[in-house]
């Protein structure tokens, strides 16, 4: 039952994301796609609502997620674009405590440094929201010749927050959508 309800949950999340605005394409990367180098924007977070989030994000949903027992707050990378362009130039999450990569399905993906400015723990978990694998990525400025990271096995969401905020990881816990 709980895995229908985060299925569910995650389908409608995707759905309200990509309705919800027109998103123009990225000219930068976070996951490994064909990207265009453009330079650093540094700024301070932005109020959405009731949070803070770095102007980079102002355009993202926000949403809470539960890891294991612990709640997070991030921004939602549910589109291609918003999965390009990832936490690129963020020097300040502001309220935000990372953000959630979602996947139409399964894969084996990988993720870069490109332009992202800050160490990040990401967390990778299937289509149930069983943990798949945990990696730390060191901030990259070598253009095309940064490293990719691939996790261990197959999954639909990895979760980005900053280096050491998931060294509490076991493997047993399970990711999922709160309201």
């Amino acid at each position: 039952m709980a895995r229908i309800a985060l299925i569910v949950a995650v389908a409608l999340l995707a759905v309200a994301c990509t309705a919800a605005r027109d998103v123009a394409p990225s000219t930068t990367a976070s996951v490994t796609t064909s990207p265009v180098t453009t330079s650093p924007v540094t700024t301070s977070p932005v109020t959405q609502g009731p949070l803070a989030v770095p102007a980079e994000l102002a355009g993202f949903t926000t949403a809470s997620i539960a890891v294991g027992d612990r709640e997070l707050t991030v921004a939602v990378a549910a589109s291609p674009a918003e999965r390009r362009q990832g936490l690129m130039f963020v020097t300040d999450l502001g309220d935000l405590e990372g953000m959630v990569f979602t996947f139409d399905d399964e894969g084996r993906r990988t993720f870069w440094m490109k332009d992202t400015v800050l160490a990040l723990d990401i967390a990778f978990f299937d289509r149930s929201g069983r943990f798949v694998d945990r990696l730390t990525m060191d901030p990259c400025d070598l253009g095309d010749a940064c490293p990719s990271y691939l996790a261990s096995g197959p999954f639909q969401y990895a979760v980005e927050v900053p280096a050491g905020g998931f060294n509490w990881l076991t493997g047993e816990e399970v990711m999922g959508f709160t309201e």
